[in-house]
């Protein structure tokens, strides 16, 4: 199903980008329903495609040798699941899932690539949710080192009801 002309989007990525580079996105643009613990990208796996989720978060995950899990971070409508894609690696450890239910946009890895090779303000836009993901991982680090758990907890709460639609 296409995007139909004049969409008004949610994810703040694409609302913030010119008309004429949400024009040549909006060709690879799925309308996609998001449900509770569907993988998006998997450990080690190859990303075809790329999320632009508009409701609902994404986890990323990282499994210890001995299978323990770790949330290193969450998506959403901030941002966008496949940041493989941009780095040219096309994999990555761990894994992302929805952790709560939504709606956003699948496009392909191809696609975003190319959009992100041009220079422009999809790349300027991308490289600036990059840096955020960056000190969000830190600050999570940070957090799970230096507080106990009632203490994450609160500040989980707190980033949540300060920032609804998460990272």
């Amino acid at each position: 199903m296409d995007v139909p002309p004049n969409h008004s989007y949610r994810n703040k990525i694409l609302t913030s980008l010119p008309k004429a580079v949400t024009a040549r996105l909006e060709a690879g643009l799925s309308p996609v329903t998001l449900a509770h613990n569907q993988p998006l990208v998997e450990d080690g796996q190859a990303v075809t495609d790329a999320y632009f989720l508009e409701d609902g978060i994404a986890s990323y995950v990282v499994t210890t040798q001995d299978g323990r899990t770790v949330e290193a971070g969450t998506i959403g409508r901030c941002g966008m699941v496949g940041i493989p894609i941009l780095l040219g690696t096309r994999s990555m450890p761990g894994r992302i899932f929805v952790q709560i239910p939504g709606s956003g946009f699948r496009i392909s890895a191809e696609i975003v690539g190319r959009e992100f090779d041009r220079l422009g303000e999809f790349r300027q836009r991308l490289l600036r949710y990059l840096q955020a993901r960056m000190v969000q991982t830190s600050q999570s680090a940070a957090c799970n080192r230096l507080h106990d758990v009632e203490q994450r907890l609160a500040s989980t709460l707190a980033a949540a009801l300060q920032r609804p639609d998460g990272l």
